[in-house]
């Protein structure tokens, strides 16, 4: 379902002589050198590949075209730079790519993701306070129940700045009252040992959504560390 039939022709008939569609782009920028729309998806190519050579050269060329982000193509290019680096782990590297991005004074296309990237990055890269300062950001221009749930989740995850989490997954809740929501504060009690209050979020939860068998296994867990057993 990932293309339809008349999508899917093209890729057969590559395969058929044995070349992909990568080879038809390439081949196509020849043609057309410095097409920024070309460049894009040769470095996508690239990128998921985890080819970091090849990805970091098409995205520097993909760059070029744009350096002002007019386009919103250098944005791009370094948003590709970044999940490079992310898909090798090397949150470091993907965070301050973004930061480099974020100060350099260009009119970002969608600051949004840019902000919620670095608070995310920064957090596996082990870097709390940075990340905090992020989270921070995106909060202060996005107060919403999903930037403050990004946030929360993402802490009680690697179990860092939990009280800050707590306090963003409270407002997630206060301004969006539903389970999805209610289970990231659920999350960060779990996190900080607070297994009665956790348990107490996920009855609500599986109340709220009885057919879902994820809340389930959340109450599941909580209830299996409160009585130190193994969930089942």
């Amino acid at each position: 379902g990932f293309r339809d039939a008349p999508g899917l022709v093209p890729y057969m008939e590559l395969s058929l002589q044995g070349k992909s569609m990568l080879d038809s782009l390439v081949a196509q920028l020849g043609k057309k050198p410095g097409d920024p729309e070309l460049l894009s998806q040769i470095a996508e190519s690239y990128v998921v590949r985890v080819d970091e050579a090849k990805a970091l050269e098409y995205l520097g060329q993909l760059e070029a075209t744009d350096p002002k982000n007019a386009e919103g193509r250098k944005e791009e290019a370094v948003l590709g730079r970044a999940d490079l680096f992310r898909r090798k782990k090397s949150y470091k590297d993907a965070a301050a790519a973004l930061q480099a991005l974020a100060e350099s004074g260009v009119k970002l296309k969608d600051e949004r993701s840019l902000l919620t990237d670095l608070g995310l990055y920064y957090c596996r890269a082990d870097d709390p306070a940075k990340s905090l300062t992020y989270y921070k950001k995106l909060i202060e221009k996005f107060p919403d129940a999903d930037a403050y749930n990004a946030m929360a989740w993402e802490y009680s995850q690697r179990k860092i700045n939990l009280p800050e989490a707590e306090q963003a997954a409270k407002n997630a809740v206060a301004l969006k009252n539903e389970p999805g929501i209610m289970d990231t504060l659920a999350e960060v009690y779990f996190a900080q040992g607070r297994f009665d209050d956790a348990i107490a979020l996920a009855k609500k939860e599986v109340a709220a959504e009885p057919d879902d068998p994820y809340f389930a296994k959340q109450l599941a867990k909580y209830e299996a560390a409160k009585s130190g057993k193994p969930a089942k």
